[in-house]
C-alpha cells in the first residue's frame, strides 16, 4: 500500500505525532510504501524519514477564519498525497485544516484519527465540561483562548465542516479508546458507530525497558534510599495536565518525608516559587526530545503521577509502566482504558488535590511491594505492543481499500446498466 501519514509534527511533538512515527516506521517495517508530512521540522533523527511542510507563525488565526492554512494547502498541491492510495490524518483540524481533509475524501480514502476533541466538536481541543458539541457548537466558553483565538464564533460553522467530513462515504475514524469514540458519537460523528473504530496507543517496549535504572538514578543524583516522584508534560502549565494539583499534594507532603524527590520533564519557564524551600530535592528536567533520555528519566523515577484532569489515551503512562516505573492517576477520560488498577498502576476516583494527597501517600508506601515494577511492564506488554498497533491499522487499511474499490466498480458497473 502506499499511505501519508499526516501529523503535526513527529514523536516529540506529543501524542499525536508519536502514534504517527510508530506507524511510519512499522509501516514501512512491513513493505509498504509511507510518507509521513510533518508541518513541525522533525527532530534530527527522524528528519530523512519525514517530509516538511512548513507553516507561518499564526496561522491558527487562517484555521479558525477558513479552516486551511498555509501547511494545508501545501498539502492539498503535493504530488505525494495525490499518489498515495489513502490519507491518515493525525492532527487535521488543529494543524493543517479541515478543508484539506474534506477536499481529499471526494477523491481517495481518509483516515481521520482523534487524538483529542478538535474534530468531533466545532474545534476546541477538550470541551472542559462544556456540552454545546451536543447540539452543533457555538456561544463557545473557549473563543480567544487556545486554538480558539478569534474574537468571533465561528464554532457551529466549524462543526458543520466536521459534519460533513464525517458523512463523506470515504471517511473513517480512529480512536485511541471507547470514551473518545462515544464522545466523537455525541458530536460531530452522530449515527456513524459504524465508521469509528477504536485502536489503543502502543509503546516501543524496546526502548521504553527498565534496564537504565541504576544509571538513570545516579544521573540524577538519586540514592535507592529517596522515592522519587515524576510529572512529564509537553507544556507542565497546562491546566489539563493538572501539574497544580501534584504541586501542592508535594508540598504537603514533602516536609514528613525527608528524602521525597520531584521530577519534572517538559516545558516550564521558571522554578516554581513554592518549591523553593525543596529546591534540592526538587529535579527540572526540561523538555526531552530524545526518547532514550525520556526513557532514562521514566526508569529512575519510584512513581509515575498523572493528575490530567481530561485525556483521550495518555501515551506517556505506556511509557512510565513499560519502564517498569508504576502510575498513579485520576480515572479521567481514557486513562481508565489505559491503567488497570492494581496491575502496576492505581487510578484515583475523584479529581481532587486532596484525592491525590491521599493517594500519593498511600501509594508511597507500597513501591517496595515484590514483582511490581515486573508487573507494570508485562501489562503493557501483554496490551500495547506495537505490533498490535500495526497488525489492527493494517486490517484497517485493507477494509478501507477494499470498501472504495467496491464502491468504484458500483460505478463503473451500475444495477442493471449494460
Amino acid at each position: 500500500m502506499k499511505i501519508v501519514l499526516v501529523s503535526r509534527g513527529d514523536a516529540s511533538s506529543g501524542g499525536a505525532g508519536c502514534v504517527a512515527e510508530q506507524l511510519c516506521e512499522g509501516l514501512r517495517a512491513r513493505g509498504h510504501q509511507v510518507t509521513h508530512i510533518v508541518r513541525r521540522k522533525a527532530r534530527t533523527a527522524y528528519r530523512s524519514q519525514s517530509l516538511h511542510l512548513p507553516g507561518l507563525k499564526g496561522d491558527v488565526l487562517l484555521r479558525n477564519l477558513v479552516a486551511l492554512d498555509p501547511s494545508g494547502v501545501q498539502l492539498l498541491l503535493h504530488p505525494v498525497v495525490w499518489r498515495a492510495d489513502l490519507v491518515h490524518f493525525h492532527d487535521f483540524a488543529v494543524a493543517y485544516g479541515a478543508l484539506a481533509a474534506l477536499w481529499f475524501s471526494f477523491f481517495k480514502p481518509v483516515v481521520l484519527h482523534f487524538h483529542d476533541f478538535s474534530g468531533v466538536t466545532g474545534g476546541c481541543l477538550y470541551p472542559r465540561g462544556c456540552g454545546r458539541f451536543v447540539n452543533g457548537c457555538g456561544q463557545c466558553p473557549q473563543i480567544g483562548k487556545g486554538q480558539l483565538l478569534l474574537p468571533v464564533d465561528l464554532t457551529a460553522s466549524h462543526f458543520r465542516l466536521h459534519q460533513r467530513i464525517a458523512a463523506s462515504p470515504r471517511t473513517v475514524a480512529v480512536t485511541p479508546s471507547e470514551y473518545m469514540k462515544q464522545h466523537a458519537l455525541l458530536g460531530a460523528w452522530q449515527g456513524r458507530a459504524s465508521d469509528i473504530h477504536v485502536i489503543s496507543n502502543a509503546v516501543r517496549t524496546d526502548l521504553f525497558t527498565p534496564e537504565r535504572r541504576t544509571e538513570a538514578r545516579r544521573r540524577l543524583g538519586l540514592s535507592e534510599e529517596n522515592a522519587a516522584l515524576l510529572f512529564v508534560a509537553l507544556d507542565v502549565l497546562d491546566p489539563r495536565k493538572g501539574f497544580d494539583d501534584l504541586l501542592r499534594s508535594y508540598l504537603r507532603l514533602a516536609p514528613s518525608r525527608q528524602g521525597l524527590c520531584l521530577l519534572i520533564a517538559g516545558h516550564l519557564p521558571a522554578f516554581p516559587e513554592e518549591l523553593t524551600p525543596f529546591r534540592n530535592r526538587v529535579k527540572v528536567c526540561g523538555f526531552i526530545d530524545k526518547d532514550v533520555r525520556l526513557a532514562e528519566i521514566y526508569a529512575a523515577a519510584d512513581l509515575y503521577v498523572v493528575p490530567s484532569h481530561a485525556d483521550t489515551f495518555n501515551i506517556t503512562i505506556l511509557e512510565a509502566m513499560s519502564c517498569g516505573t508504576p502510575t498513579l492517576a485520576y480515572r479521567s477520560g481514557g486513562i481508565a482504558e489505559v491503567i488497570q488498577d492494581g496491575c502496576g498502576g492505581w487510578l484515583i476516583e475523584e479529581i481532587s488535590q486532596q484525592a491525590l494527597t491521599d493517594a500519593m501517600s498511600e501509594k508511597l508506601e507500597k513501591l517496595a511491594s515484590p514483582g511490581l515494577r515486573e508487573h507494570a511492564r508485562q501489562y503493557v506488554l501483554d496490551h500495547f505492543s506495537i505490533e498490535q498497533l500495526i497488525s489492527r491499522h493494517i486490517k484497517l487499511y485493507e477494509r478501507v481499500l477494499g470498501m472504495d474499490n467496491r464502491a468504484r466498480e458500483r460505478l463503473r458497473n451500475p444495477i442493471g446498466g449494460s
